[in-house]
């Protein structure tokens, strides 16, 4: 019997196994990543109210939400953020948002959105 190949075998099942592994975690890691995007806000609230404030950026938001409870993953949403850049040009005021809402669409309605207390008064002449 020849007995030089099966510490190779071994090794081989042992890498393969290994890859496999390694393949699983990094396509929970991917998923999990991209659910972020896709869902970054850890509530079952249809509607969340959210409050800009004067000079308050994405990432500042960002860290009042966490502090809140209502970010799933604060330094992965931050990632996420990087790595997808998305135009932000927040106008202060209250808003309400959903709850289920990607990053995308919590941006455009902070960025587009109207504010909740806003009251528009037309004169007539």
């Amino acid at each position: 019997m020849n007995q030089g190949g099966r510490p190779l075998k071994k090794f081989l099942i042992f890498l393969l196994i290994m890859f496999l592994i390694l393949g699983g975690a990094a396509l929970y890691g991917w998923t999990y990543y991209n659910s972020i995007g896709e869902r970054p806000l850890k509530t079952d609230e249809e509607i969340i109210e959210v409050v800009v404030e004067p000079n308050d950026n994405f990432s500042r938001l960002l860290t009042k939400l966490d502090e809140e409870g209502l970010v799933r993953n604060l330094l992965l949403t931050r990632v996420y953020f990087r790595f997808n850049p998305i135009e932000t040009a927040l106008k202060p005021g209250t808003f309400d948002i959903h709850g289920q809402a990607s990053v995308h669409e919590i941006v455009k309605e902070l960025n587009e959105g109207v504010d909740k207390y806003e009251v528009t008064v037309t004169i007539p002449e």
